[in-house]
């Protein structure tokens, strides 16, 4: 019998785009799977369309929850998933159709407990073009990594890894090992990074396709375009939480490494927050940067590191100075660089 795979769709609000979603699901090459249509209190027609869908394929269904958060509907798909395997999909973007036989067979012959892609970033058109052209293949022997889990840690911790690696979108992971975890409910972003992170400290290795078959939707809507104090708290919440968690287990240079990367994002929510003449923004980054440099990660930052950020918050205008002239000298030295190469 083959295996089960259950695919995971929170829905709210994309009564536009969750037509095309479910479509590239019903496409797959790889028929044995259970489609899980979570609405999280839509107030549009995704409901309608999602209803209408699930009257033409009995593998589809639908569940239903007041408005409680993308992390609730996972919670919800998950604990009603009944497949030995489960893939995370976005309401507003789609899959080639190959992709669950791809990652299926590559976890099944590398005994990995995570499956994932590349990320094509397109426009709507541009998905629709995908579609048109629906029989690429792939080779195994060279189309796929295999990551034993500290490869995974390390490519986590320097971005080397092609694949999309902080996103749950397009990732297909084992049932036992999903299951152990829940997503942060406190949390409506980030919280797909905390969940791999939490994967990759139980020990998993990962399958990864080098193909770009899973199709991020970029829209005006897109969650990568918004910023406002609840978006800066949660995402420093899961970057905190990490760099603790690392500290904990003895990895120094992982731990302060992640509190670098921190401190650097911070000052380009400022940078951001200052040009926009954000009040808000401003005043909240100002408490947490006051906070943080208390932390005692952050007193075993390099001097410049600790400078550059105790400058940011005390003398702005002086340190914007700096920054536009080592972003500039950076940007001189890469062209050099290239030119050279």
């Amino acid at each position: 019998m083959a295996d089960l795979i259950s695919v995971i769709v929170p829905v709210y609000n994309t009564a536009g785009y969750i037509a095309e979603c479910i479509d590239s699901v019903l496409q797959q090459t790889y028929s044995c799977f259970e489609l899980i249509l979570i609405d999280d209190g839509s107030q549009d027609d995704s409901v309608k369309v999602c209803r209408e869908m699930c009257e033409r394929d009995d593998r589809l269904r639908l569940l239903s929850q007041e408005h409680k958060g993308v992390s609730a509907a996972r919670n919800l798909g998950m604990k009603e998933a009944r497949g030995g395997y489960l893939f995370f999909l976005d309401s507003d973007d789609a899959i080639h159709p190959r992709l669950l036989e791809a990652l299926l067979g590559l976890m099944q012959k590398t005994g990995a407990e995570i499956g994932m892609e590349g990320y094509a970033i397109s426009s709507s058109e541009e998905i629709s073009e995908y579609f048109a052209h629906p029989d690429e293949v792939y080779d195994e022997t060279r189309d796929c990594l295999f990551a034993k889990n500290e490869d995974l840690v390390k490519a986590f911790f320097s971005g080397s890894l092609r694949a999309e690696i902080y996103a749950i979108g397009g990732k297909m992971i084992r049932g036992p090992a999903a299951r152990s975890l829940q997503f942060d409910e406190k949390m409506a972003h980030s919280e797909d990074t905390k969940f791999f992170y939490q994967l990759l400290k139980m020990g998993s290795a990962a399958a990864v396709l080098s193909k770009d078959w899973y199709y991020y939707r970029m829209h005006e809507r897109s969650a990568i375009k918004k910023s406002s104090v609840k978006v800066f708290q949660d995402i420093y919440r899961c970057e905190k939480y990490i760099c603790q968690e690392e500290a904990a287990q003895g990895r120094n240079d992982y731990a302060i490494g992640q509190e670098r990367r921190l401190i650097d994002r911070i000052l380009l929510w400022y940078r951001q927050s200052r040009k926009e003449r954000n009040q808000e923004k401003c005043r909240y980054l100002r408490e947490l940067a006051a906070a943080e440099g208390k932390c005692e990660l952050f007193t075993r930052l390099s001097f410049f590191h600790r400078f550059k950020f105790w400058l940011a918050f005390q003398f702005y205008p002086l340190y914007l100075l700096i920054h536009v002239y080592w972003m500039k000298r950076k940007d001189r030295m890469e062209k050099e660089r290239g030119q050279h190469g």
